[in-house]
């Protein structure tokens, strides 16, 4: 990472707002050659440390640090409206929100770290948004919430130490593969009122996964895998079947949806 320089908080309005003024330091906003932002520290009291509202051009947000030492209400990244953004390599401390996006599409946030006190990560109304390779550990409230969405990937994040570590809510088309989700006081996973949602290869540690919804097909279309561990052992999710047998197999967690004579 770059040596930091202090800067004010960034605000950009529509593509004509990508500036040297505002905080880019270089690029033209095509995807071979993206606005850039990078190399900023900002401390954010009571508003947004980068806010991007209404565009379309290619950008970059890397290798910042964003802080707030008060805890007042305070967003780190806010996106709104956003298309073709990557947030990479960058940390947020002390927020309420860590990262926001809000009807925003081509997004990909990667390998950032989010200790927020409300939400490291919300999502609302988005859509084709990859969240991957954070580090979202010992924040107040939930790690990553997705509401309203589709199309969208949760990856190889850790999220420890919450109070619920993701939180999913009327959204489908979501992936949510190799993530350690650990000691979370409230939940591991919650999956509420989703349809076909996809979860593979997650290890959970004192933690486990959730179903709520009003009709059976939030229960019983899910793509739940043995090979999500929880404390070591698997989890296993029965499906619209009948007679199961699961004696003398080791389970971490079971979930049963749509199906009878399940015996164990």
């Amino acid at each position: 990472m770059l040596a930091l320089t202090a800067h004010t908080p960034v605000h950009i309005d529509g593509n004509e707002g990508f500036t040297n003024a505002s905080g880019v330091v270089w690029g033209s906003g095509t995807e071979s050659d993206p606005y850039i932002i990078e190399g900023w520290e900002i401390e954010v009291f009571a508003t947004i440390g980068i806010s991007i509202t209404g565009t379309d051009a290619w950008f970059v947000i890397r290798g910042v640090h964003l802080f707030n030492s008060n805890m007042t209400a305070s967003v780190g990244i806010s996106l709104w409206g956003v298309q073709n953004g990557t947030i990479e390599n960058s940390s947020l401390t002390g927020m309420v929100t860590g990262v926001e996006m809000t009807i925003s599409s081509q997004i990909v946030l990667n390998g950032c770290e989010i200790p927020s006190h409300g939400y490291a990560v919300y999502l609302l109304e988005c859509s084709d948004v990859t969240v991957s390779r954070c580090e979202l550990i010992g924040n107040d409230y939930t790690g990553i919430g997705v509401f309203r969405c589709t199309n969208v990937r949760l990856a190889h994040n850790n999220i420890t130490d919450l109070g619920k570590g993701m939180d999913l809510y009327d959204s489908s088309s979501v992936e949510i593969t190799n993530n350690t989700i650990a000691r979370n006081w409230w939940n591991g996973l919650v999956i509420g009122s989703c349809s076909g949602i996809v979860v593979h290869n997650n290890t959970f540690i004192s933690d486990g996964i959730t179903l709520a919804g009003t009709t059976v097909s939030h229960y019983d279309t899910h793509d739940i895998t043995t090979d999500n561990l929880v404390n070591g052992d698997p989890i296993y999710y029965i499906s619209n079947q009948n007679e199961v047998i699961l004696d003398n197999i080791p389970v971490g967690q079971l979930i049963v949806a749509d199906s009878t004579r399940i015996h164990g």
